[in-house]
Formats: structure tokens, sequence, C-alpha cells
């Protein structure tokens, strides 16, 4: 995998919230950390085939399903509140951001493009509680699903994203909230065709 500086950049999120992740991805052993200079965190399951790599995954399911939860709550909020609260700036990076996702070439630049995204509206929410927890439940979400490189499916994603975008430019709480909402869903349903797994309804 790459550095801890690295990753961070990827999720534009701090060294001490990946470091976090890291560790628990190490406590459930899929990843080991090794020392000395080409050292770092390193994929256990790297060698095993897709089907076995989405089986290692399916484990996590729950875990997966109480994080976007998280994410439901957290970035719902931050996007009412951030079309309250944004400014002129916010909406220029959140601007050149989409660009950004629509023009990317990996994995790891598409998910930095998102993660600036998602982080400008929880700092255009100027709660800095609210952009911790937008922080901490990305990494928690996507540093164990793109370290075993799936790919992220695009189909829906850029006009999900238009529309929080046009929601927060319009100063509109309710439909900023519900497009945010809309979104982490369909991240959901999304999780459960990765896993190729029947979705569950509560």
């Amino acid at each position: 995998m790459p550095s801890e500086r690295i990753l961070a950049q990827q999720l534009v999120v701090s060294r001490v919230t990946v470091r976090e992740a890291l560790r628990v991805l190490e406590g459930k052993g899929y990843i080991e950390s090794q020392r000395g200079a080409g050292g770092g965190p390193v994929i256990l399951a790297q060698h095993h085939s897709p089907a076995r790599l989405r089986e290692l995954l399916r484990e996590q399911l729950e875990r997966f399903l109480n994080i976007l939860d998280y994410r439901l709550a957290n970035e719902s909020a931050s996007a009412r509140l951030a079309a309250l609260r944004r400014s002129d700036e916010h909406l220029t990076i959140l601007t050149q951001t989409l660009d950004d996702m629509q023009h990317y070439q990996n994995l790891p630049q598409f998910r930095r493009a998102d993660s600036v995204f998602h982080l400008t509206i929880a700092d255009a929410t100027r709660n800095p509680f609210l952009r911790q927890a937008v922080e901490d439940g990305r990494a928690a979400m996507f540093l164990p699903v793109d370290a075993l490189d799936f790919q992220v499916m695009l189909d829906h994603t850029i006009e999900e994203h238009e529309r929080i975008l046009a929601a927060i430019a319009d100063a509109n709480p309710a439909k900023a909230e519900q497009a945010m909402a809309t979104h982490i869903e369909t991240t959901r349903r999304d999780l459960y065709t990765i896993l190729e797994i029947q979705e569950k309804h509560p």
C-alpha cells in the first residue's frame, strides 16, 4: 500500500485519521505494518483472487453498513448547513473538484477529488466537529475498499454530485440534505453490488 503520507493525501485527511483506520485493518488481519526503509502497510490479501477479496470484504459488511449510517447522519447534516453557510470560495472549490472528478485517470485521482468535494462541504459548515466526523467516516469506508483495488462505480456518481452542488449553490438546505442522503444510499447499494450479494432491507 502507499505510505501513510500518500494515503492521507489521496483521501485529503490527516495522517492521524489514516493511522487509526490502518490500525483497524491490521487488527482484522487484512494488512500488516512492516518496519524499515521499504516498510509500511502491506496488504496480506493481495495474492488472493477477486472472489476471495470480495469474501474478505463481505466479512466486514456489518461494519461497512454502520459506517454508511454514520456517514448518512453526518454528511446529510453537513450538506444542509453548507447550503446555509457556504462562501463563494467554497462553491469555486466544489465546481473545480467536480470537473476534476469527471477527468480522473485512476482510482487515487478520483478518490482525492471525491474527498475534496465532500470535505469542502464539511468545511463550509464551519463546524470542526462535523468536519472531523466526515473525515473519519470517509477514511474508515474507503481505505479498506480502495486498498483491495475495487474500482469506483461512476454511472451515477457525477450526476449525484452535481445535484448536491446545485442545491448548495441555490442555498436550499432541504434539497442539499436530500441530495446527499440519496448519494450515500447509492453508495450503500454500490457496496452490495461490489460484494456481489443481495441487498438487505430493514
